[in-house]
């Protein structure tokens, strides 16, 4: 891709993730819940209310946006990712043939909160996702592609 097909490819990815997101909430509500836990052993990303699993999806992770450091770090690169879940998440270097950029298969590098979410645009459209949930801690923003319900609410 020449620079204008990839300006054009990040904006129709982040199109696409608007439209998911929106679907998400409409569908499965998910900003209505008192807390929410990952587990990474399971893969999976749990909603509860009064500290009962009421929503549960198994996720990929994306990867995580560094607020202090101004720097992104791919899940499949970071060695606090679980090994199961880095794997899963190499898929996201199919972006680097796709597109031609090389930052794909970078493990870390230089972004600002923009980027961090553009990135989290087209790696959740690649992985075909029903959308993105940001879980802050700390310093860092990590990025998780919502796949599927594992367990629905009641």
């Amino acid at each position: 891709m020449d620079d204008d097909q990839f300006a054009a490819f990040v904006d129709e990815s982040y199109d696409w993730l608007e439209k998911q997101q929106a679907q998400l909430q409409e569908t499965y509500d998910i900003g209505s819940y008192d807390a929410y836990w990952y587990d990474q052993e399971q893969g999976v990303l749990q909603f509860k209310n009064n500290d009962v699993v009421e929503l549960e999806f198994s996720y990929v992770g994306i990867g995580s946006w560094n607020n202090e450091k101004n720097s992104y770090m791919w899940a499949w690169g970071n060695n606090t990712v679980v090994e199961e879940r880095q794997r899963e998440s190499l898929r996201i270097q199919a972006l680097a043939e796709k597109t031609g950029i090389a930052l794909f298969t970078t493990k870390a590098f230089e972004c600002d909160e923009g980027m961090a979410w553009e990135l989290a645009a087209m790696a959740a459209k690649e992985l075909n996702a029903l959308g993105v949930y940001r879980i802050p801690h700390g310093s860092l923003e990590i990025f998780l592609a919502i796949m599927k319900p594992t367990q629905s609410p009641k």
